[in-house]
């Protein structure tokens, strides 16, 4: 498996495709739905979504890794400012760093607020916007209409107040409707 990061050009010397961007951002916003679908005690959640955190399968689907963390979401807190991350009241387990301060959610930035699915939308959708705005992309690959599609979905999904992002299935549904 790979992760999401081949997409930036300038760290691998290689770029994909439109079509397998696509491909990618779909199939682990599909995982990262049933992940927060399915039916627990809490809430399952992410928690620190960034691009090296989805994987690449032998069939070019996205892979949403790292998710045996999900069982302490009843009491995930991240800090950017904090080296050791986000933590949990069973430890730390992730680190946050200046690289991926940028996918998390300005709710979490104190350090005060629980990680919440919310959370992780913000997260993805900062993931869709870097994807589809990467100047790395050749013009014969750029579909106008399904990029500003996406980029209308991030800006949905970024919302200050987390009561106006929709929900991961919502997110999955819209980007089906653009591509």
């Amino acid at each position: 498996m790979h992760d999401l990061n081949p997409i930036n050009a300038s760290r691998t010397g290689r770029t994909l495709d439109w079509a397998t961007r696509k491909r990618i951002l779909v199939t682990a916003g599909d995982g990262l739905a049933f992940i927060h679908k399915f039916p627990t005690r809490y809430p399952l959640v992410r928690a620190n979504l960034k691009p090296s955190n989805i994987l690449i399968d032998e069939q070019g689907n996205g892979c949403v890794s790292e998710w045996g963390i999900m069982r302490f979401a009843a009491n995930i807190r991240c800090s950017p400012g904090d080296p050791s991350g986000c933590s949990s009241d069973r430890g730390t387990f992730t680190a946050v760093t200046p690289a991926s301060q940028r996918y998390l959610a300005p709710e979490l930035a104190s350090g005060k607020e629980q990680a919440t699915q919310e959370s992780d939308v913000y997260s993805f959708c900062m993931m869709i916007q870097k994807v589809a705005t990467d100047k790395e992309m050749e013009d014969g690959e750029i579909q106008e209409e399904e990029i500003s599609g996406m980029v209308k979905i991030a800006l949905l999904c970024t919302a200050g107040r987390t009561e106006r992002r929709p929900e991961m299935s919502q997110v999955v549904r819209m980007m089906g409707e653009f591509l």
